[in-house]
């Protein structure tokens, strides 16, 4: 939806998020750049078993409960891409499209949750976030533009904010 607006004109630029395995592929009409690596890390309760470690592996949540966006949304593909290539699939017994919707789910039935580090609302006092050990589970944000927006005084400002915003973005997120 969002580059159909770019393409028409209707918007100047959009962030856009790409996950590893589904890169999106863009017209020649528009460009953009890539402003940062953003790690899904699992969240989960501070007194839960693995709370204490400093990275877990899909062996070590393979037969948790799960918290996850609607079917066939692009944060419920991540959590399964996760899974792919193991013989169980993901437990998800709850479902929020919101993240904050999913940290109470965390919080008040246990499950775990997979979410990036730049969308995730603060964690409350009794969450955790424990890193990902695969850490190809990451998505990419990038700016879009049109080419013909190449030398707009608007883009290259954009373009200067978000790469300052990126550099205070926080631990184990990887500026590009």
């Amino acid at each position: 939806m969002l580059l159909e607006k770019l393409l028409s004109g209707r918007i100047d630029a959009a962030l856009l998020f790409d996950w590893e395995d589904r890169r999106t592929h863009l017209p020649a009409t528009l460009r953009s750049t890539a402003l940062v690596d953003d790690p899904a890390d699992v969240i989960m309760h501070r007194g839960h078993r693995l709370a204490g470690r400093a990275r877990v592996t899909l062996a070590d949540v393979r037969a948790e409960t799960w918290t996850s966006a609607p079917r066939n949304a692009i944060c419920h593909r991540w959590l399964l891409s996760l899974f792919a290539g193991s013989d169980v699939q993901p437990r998800i017994e709850h479902w929020a499209l919101e993240y904050d919707t999913q940290l109470a789910f965390v919080t008040h039935a246990g499950a775990l949750a997979l979410v990036p580090r730049v969308g995730r609302p603060e964690l409350g006092p009794g969450l955790v976030a424990v890193e990902l050990a695969d850490s190809t589970i990451a998505r990419t944000i990038r700016l879009v533009w049109r080419a013909s927006m190449d030398r707009a005084p608007a883009i290259g400002a954009l373009r200067t904010v978000l790469g300052e915003v990126v550099e205070h973005l926080g631990p184990g997120v990887r500026a590009l």
